[in-house]
């Protein structure tokens, strides 16, 4: 999410109410805390064939880990680093599986949720099922460099009926965006290779369908990965990116889909053209976006359609090959009607051909959450079954 300071110019007050989003450093920021012990034809292979969602999500929804294999929890979460960059050469592209969008009942767009730890908040997830009269299409959460893969929480997502999306972020969450420890030319020159083998080979492993948002935001300036910041420059990031790739590549972790996820674009964002990997290297193309309201002095309200559409029409330029999911979204209660917002969001989605949306729901800056309100909560029910 990006620095609320950047809403200093009145100018880009409609720019930040769309690209805002609600997960990194922010001037208000406090801690997390620390991760508990515990239909499109395009598509190659069908995320129901690979994990057998169709047959297995329920209305119901069983998140039990039963495992406390999470590792180091030390939020390292890797930084931006500006890469001398050591060329990666081009692979020859590994297949890996293109995503199916997540089986549902009869709703009008996939839905997902975002829960920062996953299916460790298991009354949340309950909470949210009841909801939406079903298992969240995706699941989402956030991991930091030096954090070990936790296969129990991707097992426990897929034995729900849920895709899990893991947003694997390189930088100290807690150390702002100037972190020359995780420069971008760091990762490239292969100084966290043993950690990424790591993570690759427990995928690898594992042996299952899982969505991997590495490095995500990356054209705003509020992450130490972006472009801009902390040394870094657009190729290092491209650099940096395939070069991850790669290492899952080598490691035979074919059933990784790589997620590479901007912000919506805004006025004075780092191009999407300078920042792309290239298909070889991307299976989902992902947006985050947001309506701020007026929860914050620079807001205003802003409907779904304003949020994502221009960065819709970009991306499906820049990779038209490539499915679309929104993969964090959510609008605050005030300056305006919530229900009527996830209304006109979920029905002109529908209309999108998106593999889903994906719903931040937490109570942070503001109260995103899907029940709010039961005003909200009615109005994704209403929309969904419509």
């Amino acid at each position: 999410m990006p620095l609320l300071r950047l809403a200093a110019a009145a100018t880009l007050v409609v720019g930040l109410a769309l690209s805002a989003t609600p997960h990194g450093p922010r001037a208000d920021a406090v801690p997390e805390p620390a991760s508990p012990a515990a239909s499109d034809p395009t598509l190659r292979v069908p995320l129901d064939d690979r994990v057998g969602l169709a047959a297995s999500r329920t209305t119901s929804g069983t998140w039990s880990t039963s495992s406390t294999t999470s590792g180091t929890s030390t939020k390292v979460q890797g930084g931006k680093v500006k890469p001398t960059p050591t060329p990666t050469p081009t692979p020859t592209p590994t297949p890996t599986p293109t995503p199916t969008p997540a089986p549902s009942p009869t709703w009008s767009v996939p839905i997902g949720v975002t829960v920062p730890w996953g299916p460790v908040d298991q009354q949340r997830l309950a909470d949210t099922t009841a909801v939406l009269r079903h298992v969240p299409a995706y699941l989402e959460w956030y991991t930091g460099f030096g954090e070990a893969p936790d296969v129990a929480k991707l097992q426990a997502v897929t034995d729900a009926g849920a895709v899990p999306v893991v947003t694997w972020e390189p930088w100290v969450w807690t150390d702002g965006v100037n972190q020359p420890a995780y420069a971008l030319d760091r990762l490239t020159a292969g100084d966290f290779d043993p950690y990424l083998v790591q993570w690759a080979d427990a995928l690898a492993a594992w042996d299952r369908p899982v969505m991997l948002r590495f490095a995500h935001e990356m054209n705003g300036d509020w992450y130490p990965w972006s472009a801009g910041v902390n040394g870094n420059s657009s190729a290092d990031y491209v650099d940096a990116w395939r070069h991850v790739h790669d290492v899952f590549a080598a490691r035979g972790a074919d059933d990784v889909q790589w997620v590479w996820a901007p912000n919506v674009v805004y006025p004075g964002s780092t191009p999407l053209t300078s920042l792309y990997p290239g298909d070889a290297y991307v299976d989902v193309l992902g947006v985050d976006g947001y309506n701020w309201g007026t929860s914050v002095s620079w807001g205003t309200w802003v409907s779904g359609r304003q949020v994502f559409e221009q960065t819709f029409a970009e991306l499906r330029v820049l990779a038209p090959s490539k499915p679309l999911l929104v993969t964090e979204t959510a609008s605050s209660e005030l300056g305006g009607s919530k229900a009527a917002w996830v209304d006109d969001l979920i029905t002109w989605s529908a209309g999108q051909g998106l593999l889903g949306v994906i719903w931040f729901d937490e109570n942070k800056e503001t109260d995103w959450r899907i029940a709010s309100s039961p005003e909200s909560a009615a109005a994704f029910g209403a929309a969904l079954y419509r």
